[in-house]
């Protein structure tokens, strides 16, 4: 398992605020860093960015001064992951239809693009999908496991397999508020619970993901798209009319003189 730390750094060269991770250990082979490095190109407003990638010394949780592998990405203030938000509070969220489509919808816009890049993205946990506000979430720490465990045994569609079941995982674990739900002994209970507290739509996405593979092949993150296809387009067109509500007041800041 590794063990990170992640902090609010200040770059010297623009003086903009950036969430810099280090990663505790042994750094990373520069073959293994470079292939974390691909993910610097791939952008997507539901990742979080990941800007830089290097190994330098630095200190440790104890104040030791060692050489470690560091990661650089965007920073939202504010930003709360979904361990911490749902599990990790003593006031947690509760969750409700619309909290869940806000983490389920995101989710799949990332994973549709990482998967049709050719990629996985091997990091839908709860401690790594970050609330930067109410209601939207990021995906963060892309590209850490393939610096540190690359996977060499699955193929690719295992992997993207392995990704959309994590997020059905999360989604369950969310649901009923317990990080064990979608344990295999546990998941059977957990959706009769989703059956009677969530919507038939929700509760198809969430099978189709947590789906094992069969001889008709892998399900995919297109298959989970085309499920929920009327609700991406509700989001679109929300988001659009958000844009052009933030555009309305900055051209009446202008007018008045005010920018």
């Amino acid at each position: 398992r590794l063990r990170s730390l992640v902090c609010k750094a200040t770059s010297a060269a623009d003086g903009e605020a950036y969430a810099l991770r280090r990663v505790e250990g042994p750094p990373a082979g520069a073959g293994e860093l470079a292939t974390a490095a691909n993910w610097i190109h791939f952008r997507h407003p539901s990742l979080v960015r990941l800007l830089d990638v290097f190994n330098e010394e630095g200190p440790d949780e104890i104040g030791h001064v060692r050489k470690a592998s560091y990661f650089v990405s965007e920073f939202y203030p504010g930003a709360v992951s979904l361990e911490r938000a749902y599990f990790g509070s003593t006031h947690p969220l509760v969750p409700s239809e619309e909290r869940l489509w806000a983490i389920a919808l995101p989710m799949l816009g990332a994973l549709h693009a990482v998967h049709s890049a050719g990629a996985a993205a091997r990091c839908v946990t709860a401690k790594h999908v970050l609330l930067t506000d109410e209601h939207t979430a990021r995906l963060s720490s892309i590209g850490v496991l393939d610096a540190f465990l690359p996977e060499r045994s699955l193929s690719l569609s295992a992997l993207q397999t392995l990704d959309l079941q994590a997020l059905g995982g999360l989604l369950v674990a969310v649901a009923c508020q317990a990080r064990a739900a979608a344990a295999p002994d546990a998941v059977a209970r957990s959706m009769a619970y989703m059956n009677v507290s969530f919507s038939p739509e929700l509760c198809q996405l969430v099978l189709l993901l947590l789906a094992s593979p069969s001889a008709a092949g892998h399900p995919s993150v297109h298959d989970a798209v085309a499920l929920v296809s009327g609700r991406m387009m509700t989001r679109m067109s929300q988001a659009q009319a958000y844009t052009d509500a933030l555009i309305s007041e900055l051209s009446k800041e202008a007018e008045n003189g005010r920018l």
